[in-house]
């Protein structure tokens, strides 16, 4: 893309370092724009599936068990996907910005504990039941 690959390179070298204390250059593109949008975008996306396994693996070694904690992690997913559905067709609220997407993280990151341990001690329980 000509804009993107020639153009803004060489009007971001002019405007930092040729008219630096000169002139102030500002410059507007809507297709620029997007680009950078969908380029930071992906690099979001990036960061948020990595911190995702980071969270999936270290709840794994927390547990001891991948089925637990594909549980756990489904729990609070589910649960938060609901109370969306909730918050979006009940309420009538139709903004959704950053700070909701970044809710995930810290329910997984804060609130796994909960489930995964009732999930952990049932199993545990079962295990260790005497017959009577």
């Amino acid at each position: 893309m000509f804009l993107s690959d020639f153009l803004k390179p060489e009007t971001e070298k002019v405007r930092d370092f040729t008219l630096i204390g000169i002139l102030d250059l500002y410059y507007i593109s809507k297709l620029l724009y997007e680009h950078d949008l969908v380029q930071q975008a992906l690099i979001d996306i990036k960061l948020a599936i990595g911190s995702f396994l980071f969270i999936f693996v270290f709840m794994a070694i927390q547990t001891g068990s991948i089925i637990v904690t594909s549980l756990g992690i489904l729990s609070i997913l589910s649960s938060f996907v609901c109370t969306n559905l909730l918050y979006r067709y009940a309420m009538q609220y139709t903004y959704f910005g950053y700070f909701h997407i970044m809710s995930i993280f810290l329910i997984l990151g804060i609130g796994y504990r909960r489930p995964v341990r009732v999930l952990r001690h049932l199993a545990v329980d079962r295990t260790h039941r005497v017959p009577g």
